[in-house]
């Protein structure tokens, strides 16, 4: 296998942030995530579309490359109202330029596909992550694993244009 494409519906989680503490009555120092049960959830739908993608190949032990696509819903407030409803508001943002941020989306996904698409996430050599409304599609992420030598697609497009050529909706000329 050269290559692994899948797409894991639903609104995208990160990873989340961890805070620690330490407890003076035990002597003990706790660390807790501010999103555990919800990132989990996303986690484990991730790692069983990626699961069902290899169709019972074992975890490479290659380098891997790995480009996601992060799409999420646009907020109402995004479109007009009445008539206009579902009509994109001009002052409406092109890109997603607020939260979640996209490390802690990819660490969520990487941290997902280890032990399942690659032994270690350590194996990972190169990572290229976009995140953007949804258009005609539903909210997920969009991945593609290149194993081994396999040749790393190049791109100067926008990542809006990445998201319509990794959904499907146009052609790559470069």
């Amino acid at each position: 296998m050269t290559r692994l494409d899948f797409f894991a519906p639903g609104v995208p989680v990160s990873k989340g942030s961890k805070h620690a503490f330490y407890d003076k009555k035990t002597c003990r120092a706790w660390v807790v995530e501010n999103n555990n049960a919800v990132q989990k959830a996303w986690a484990s739908l991730v790692s069983t579309k990626a699961h069902e993608a290899m169709q019972g190949a074992m975890p490479s032990t290659l380098p891997v490359s790995i480009r996601v696509a992060f799409t999420f819903p646009r907020p109402g407030n995004h479109f007009g109202s009445g008539a206009n409803a579902a009509k994109l508001l001009p002052s409406a943002p092109r890109e997603k330029t607020t939260a979640p941020d996209i490390d802690k989306l990819a660490r969520c996904i990487l941290d997902a596909l280890t032990g399942v698409v690659y032994k270690d996430d350590s194996q990972v050599v190169s990572l290229r992550a976009v995140k953007g409304f949804v258009g005609d599609h539903a909210p997920g992420a969009t991945v593609c694993v290149l194993f081994g030598d396999a040749p790393v697609p190049q791109s100067t497009k926008t990542a809006q244009d990445e998201l319509k050529l990794w959904m499907g909706d146009e052609e790559d000329n470069g």
